[in-house]
């Protein structure tokens, strides 16, 4: 049995044991930007380093033409803009100075790992631009994943605002 079979038997299971023993408040992740699974969203504003929080992009020209380009795959556009929720990190706080380079991107000059911009994108005209330094403002993120180099995050679409972030989301069973 393949592996992606087992971890749809397993999920399928933890959501019958959550409905049938009460009201369990979850995110499910089937992209491959984080671990695949289960995350138990917590109830706490508070955001910290490496939190992965549940939030809708900024609406720019990067969100326009990932939608043009299919990026959202099969994602449901939930958010306010037409847009699917994303799930990744907190990587940038407040007053964190980034930098974000051909070669990843630096948070207070530490180097995020798998933060090189994809080839694929990065051909794309709309990316000319890529390199750029950001000083993070009061209430402003730098959300991305550290865990797959493809996902598509501020790297691209920028920063993103406290009230654009829903929850943040722990991780309850992953695959």
């Amino acid at each position: 049995m393949s592996k992606l079979i087992k971890f749809y038997i397993i999920l399928i299971c933890l959501i019958l044991f959550v409905a049938i023993y009460g009201h369990y408040n979850f995110e499910i992740n089937r992209t491959h930007s984080l671990p695949l699974g289960i995350y138990h969203i917590n109830s706490s504003n508070i955001i910290q380093r490496n939190n992965i929080v549940v939030f809708c992009p900024p609406y720019n020209e990067f969100l326009k033409y990932a939608k043009k380009k299919g990026y959202f795959g099969t994602l449901e556009l939930v958010c306010d803009n037409n847009t699917p929720k994303y799930m990744k990190k907190a990587v940038g706080l407040p007053g964190d100075d980034i930098y974000i380079s051909l070669s990843g991107v630096y948070i207070n000059k530490r180097k995020i790992k798998n933060s090189e911009p994809y080839e694929k994108i990065l051909s794309d005209k709309i990316f000319q631009n890529y390199s750029k330094h950001i000083k993070l403002k009061d209430k402003e993120y730098f959300l991305m994943s550290d865990y797959n180099q493809l996902s598509f995050d501020s790297r691209y679409f920028g920063i993103v605002k406290e009230e654009k972030i829903l929850y943040k989301v722990f991780p309850l069973f992953t695959y």
